[in-house]
């Protein structure tokens, strides 16, 4: 039987020019990830709305930083998509209705639509408690309750 030496165990690491990885250029490129890469270049080419691209695997990975690198270098000659919203469809509930926006504008008018909600909101709230209202809203009550006396209703 071969007896092993300390010696044998040794590991050669080599020499590293830096002292910490903060100086490093960032990764771009990934090692064991050419199918992935492919695939998702695939699905990128596809131009059909009822196709998508799904990401899986264990958390911490880098999946996020590796699919927002390989858009960033495909998106770099391509025309920047439109903004999509999706509002409430009145007819079906179940259907929200799409709209398509112009690139970028999808958060200016989701911060307008808040703010002309709120405006609409302090009108009414401040309608409701003006002393015109109320005084209309009494005399309303006075004559409802004035015609269930007529009519025997107590």
């Amino acid at each position: 039987m071969m007896k092993l030496k300390l010696e044998d165990f040794a590991i050669n690491i080599p020499e590293l020019d830096f002292d910490n990885t903060e100086k490093l250029p960032a990764i771009t490129e990934y090692f064991g990830q050419k199918r992935a890469y492919e695939s998702i270049l695939m699905g990128l080419e596809i131009n059909q709305k009822t196709h998508n691209i799904f990401i899986a695997g264990p958390v911490n990975t880098g999946r996020r930083t590796f699919a927002k690198n390989i858009l960033s270098k495909y998106s770099t000659n391509k025309k920047t998509p439109n903004d999509y919203i999706y509002v409430y469809n009145f007819k079906d509930s179940m259907k929200p209705k799409a709209i398509s926006l112009k690139s970028g504008t999808a958060i200016k008018f989701k911060k307008e639509l808040e703010e002309t909600v709120e405006m609409a909101f302090n009108a009414i709230k401040k309608g409701i408690e003006s002393e015109d209202f109320s005084q209309k809203r009494t005399k309303l009550e006075q004559e409802y309750l004035s015609e269930r006396k007529k009519y025997g209703k107590n």
